[in-house]
């Protein structure tokens, strides 16, 4: 994996280390930066990061992937799709998600 996140207040830091972490990307580890995906925003917005979506205060499931697992659940490999899902929600705060599309699944 080659994804991360730097976190700062001072956004003239966060804009030097971004041009710190692009060389070092380059040079040291042979890895393509992609400008495309580098964000400097405040993080009231939430931060879309490896499927979930997180505040300051909690986490919610990426919609996208949501969905992605609730095709799984209907297909035929349901106790492969099933813990994955339990795994994958089991950080968020997604009872009331869960809930609802095991509901709409088995009732």
């Amino acid at each position: 994996m080659d994804d991360f996140l730097i976190f700062s207040i001072d956004k003239k830091y966060l804009r030097k280390i971004k041009e710190k972490a692009q060389i070092f990307l380059k040079e040291k580890l042979k890895l393509e930066y992609k400008e495309k995906a580098t964000r400097i925003f405040p993080i009231s917005l939430g931060i879309d990061f490896l499927g979930y979506i997180i505040f300051k205060e909690y986490i919610v499931l990426r919609k996208k992937t949501v969905l992605r697992l609730v095709k799984k659940l209907k297909g035929k490999d349901f106790s492969i799709a099933f813990y994955t899902w339990k795994a994958y929600s089991k950080k968020s705060k997604s009872y009331n998600l869960t809930q609802k599309i095991f509901n709409k699944l088995f009732c």
